[in-house]
């Protein structure tokens, strides 16, 4: 495969991916999101950061428009 085609489907992937997905309020300055475990994670404003990582709950919550997680 091509690179042109190579970036014709990352294209047609990357488009059919992101259709569904939620925003969550208040995490537009994360940048560095680490899973510690299935309702918790650590958060920094980018990986290379000095700050001290947040640990921050995860749980679903249901809303108007279908489900999404809040942090």
């Amino acid at each position: 495969m091509g690179k042109e085609q190579h970036e014709k489907e990352a294209d047609i992937l990357n488009s059919d991916r992101f259709l569904r997905l939620k925003t969550v309020p208040g995490t537009r300055s994360i940048h560095y999101v680490v899973p510690v475990c299935e309702n918790k994670v650590t958060i920094e404003t980018f990986s290379s950061s000095s700050e001290v990582p947040k640990e921050v709950t995860v749980s679903a919550r249901r809303s108007r428009g279908g489900g999404g997680e809040a942090v």
